[in-house]
């Protein structure tokens, strides 16, 4: 019986040296991010026992993420800097557009931030990920992803060769009269989907609005119309109703030609690794592939 209990606990501990805990070799453990673009990064780099919690924006909110239930699980912040402190994490992911006063706070109470640059390209995105991957440890888990990513793309590639279709000039409108042009993920996302982003074409940068008149003077081939949620879902739905019936739009070739198409809300602005999702999802709309 002894013989018994000393091989048991033999084992126990040469598991435990072998395979054991994987966290003890990382240098951060009890990770948050503040963002729903960390939320996504961290998703896919890191164990899930390493995250502490996430930044709490789920399908709810308009600007839903795109694991949606998959965070149903974390804690969720939901900007409470003071659970934040509570929960004496050893690193806290946060994004350069967040409130200097928040980071001063987190600086204060001796807690490790790391900032991230948010991207406004593919190629940047990459780049985000790897240097994010560095902090975390998580090198490895980095390059599959951005080997996935790419893969994805070349694939994406070919569909657009093999569709023999010319490049078509494509517009994002919004209900709001609001598009995306020069320097906007989702201009990179149009120009990798193997579209030509009108906005950007004539100047308009990012977060921008675009006229009536204007539409009807560039007269795109098609019309991406984002949609947020379900209540966006009625006024987008709205919204086509009265690009295909105003007099004006009457001769635009995307009126004319049917070819207005709506856009999940969450891939206009993506920032993390699924900005690959986006593109394929705007290809899939713009060239209209033969399965």
């Amino acid at each position: 019986m002894k013989k018994f209990i000393l091989i048991f606990f033999i084992g126990i501990f040469l598991k435990s040296f072998l395979y054991g805990d994987t966290l003890i070799s990382k240098k951060y453990n009890k990770i948050i991010s503040l963002s729903m673009a960390g939320d996504e990064m961290l998703f896919d780099l890191v164990d899930k026992e390493r995250i502490l919690a996430l930044s709490g924006k789920t399908n709810n909110n308009e600007m839903g993420t795109i694991l949606w239930d998959k965070l149903d699980n974390f804690n969720k912040i939901e900007d409470d800097l003071e659970k934040v402190i509570d929960l004496e994490p050893d690193l806290v992911i946060v994004a350069d557009w967040m409130k200097k006063d928040i980071i001063s706070q987190l600086e204060d109470a001796n807690i490790k931030i790391y900032i991230y640059e948010t991207p406004f390209s593919y190629e940047k995105q990459k780049e985000v990920m790897k240097k994010l991957a560095k902090v975390v440890e998580e090198e490895e888990r980095a390059t599959e992803i951005i080997k996935n990513m790419d893969e994805r793309l070349k694939e994406i590639y070919k569909k657009i060769k093999d569709s023999k279709k010319s490049p078509p000039r494509v517009l994002e409108y919004s209900h709001y009269e609001g598009t995306n042009g020069l320097g906007s993920m989702f201009d990179s996302i149009i120009q990798k989907s193997g579209g030509i982003n009108l906005a950007t074409q004539i100047g308009i940068g990012r977060f921008s609005k675009i006229s009536k008149e204007k539409v009807i003077e560039i007269d795109p081939d098609i019309i991406l119309v984002p949609i947020w949620d379900s209540t966006a879902t009625k006024d987008s739905s709205n919204f086509w109703e009265f690009l295909k019936n105003d007099k004006g739009f009457s001769e635009l070739k995307a009126v004319k030609n049917n070819a207005i198409y709506s856009i999940p809300g969450k891939y206009i602005y993506v920032y993390s690794q699924y900005v690959i999702d986006g593109i394929e999802e705007v290809a899939e709309s713009i060239y209209q592939f033969e399965n």
